[in-house]
C-alpha cells in the first residue's frame, strides 16, 4: 500500500467516468455527474472528483509511471484549459471536456485502466452512484435508487444553510469525514458478497492518499 500527499478538497467523492473504456469513457465527457445545468442540487457539485486535479499529484503520475514526454504534454494540455474569469459555466465544461478528451489521448490503455482505479479509490463506494460502476459491480435497480438517496440525503445534510455563519474549517473537516464514512458504510452494506467481490477487482491494487482517502 501505498500513501501519497495530497491537497485537494475533502468533499472530492466520485470520480470522473470509465477511463479504461476508450472513446466515449468518462475522462473523455468529462466525468459522472456533470449533466445539464439545474439537474441537480448545487450541493451535489460537491460530491466529485476531477480527473484533471488527480492526475497532476506526484504520486498519481508516480503510479502511472508517466514518462516526462507525458507529463509535458498534460501539463500543456492542463495550461491551455484555463479559463478565463469571464468564462461562462458551458465555456469551462468545454474546455474541461476537451482537456479530459486530450489526456485521454496521451495515456497507454493500461495507465488508463490504473488511473480509472485510481479514482475509484480516491472516490470510494460512493462511485457506485454512477451508472457505469453500477452496472459493473452489478447493482440492482433497488440498490442504484437507494444509493442515490443516500448520496442526496449526504448533500443535503452538508449544503450550508443561507442563515448559517461560516463554519469552523476544522469542525467542518471533521464533520465530512465522519458523515462520509457513515455513507460509505451504509453504501457497502448493500452489497451482496458477489458485488463487493466486483467492486473489490474493480478498483485493482489499493491506492490512498495521505490525509485523504
Amino acid at each position: 500500500m501505498r500513501r501519497f500527499a495530497m491537497s485537494v478538497s475533502v468533499a472530492l467523492l466520485i470520480a470522473g467516468g470509465a477511463l479504461a473504456q476508450g472513446a466515449g469513457s468518462g475522462l473523455e465527457r468529462g466525468g459522472a455527474g456533470q449533466g445539464r445545468p439545474g439537474d441537480r442540487a448545487p450541493a451535489l457539485d460537491l460530491l466529485q472528483v476531477n480527473p484533471l486535479a488527480i492526475i497532476t499529484l506526484p504520486g498519481v503520475r508516480e503510479e502511472l509511471q508517466l514518462t516526462e514526454e507525458q507529463s509535458g504534454k498534460i501539463r500543456e494540455i492542463l495550461s491551455k484549459a484555463r479559463p478565463g474569469a469571464d468564462a461562462t459555466p458551458e465555456r469551462r465544461r468545454a474546455l474541461n471536456d476537451e482537456a479530459l478528451r486530450e489526456v485521454a489521448a496521451v495515456l497507454t490503455p493500461k495507465q488508463r485502466e490504473r488511473f480509472e482505479q485510481i479514482l475509484l479509490w480516491v472516490a470510494g463506494p460512493v462511485a457506485m452512484a454512477r451508472p457505469d460502476v453500477a452496472r459493473r459491480v452489478g447493482l440492482t435497480q433497488e440498490q442504484s435508487q437507494k444509493i442515490a438517496e443516500m448520496v442526496r440525503g449526504f448533500a443535503q445534510a452538508m449544503a450550508p444553510r443561507a442563515d448559517a455563519n461560516p463554519p469552523d474549517r476544522q469542525a467542518l473537516r471533521e464533520r465530512i469525514q465522519k458523515a462520509r464514512g457513515e455513507l460509505d458504510a451504509k453504501i457497502l452494506e448493500l452489497l451482496t458478497a458477489e458485488q463487493r467481490a466486483a467492486w473489490d477487482r474493480l478498483r485493482g491494487p489499493e491506492f490512498r492518499l495521505a490525509g485523504g482517502r
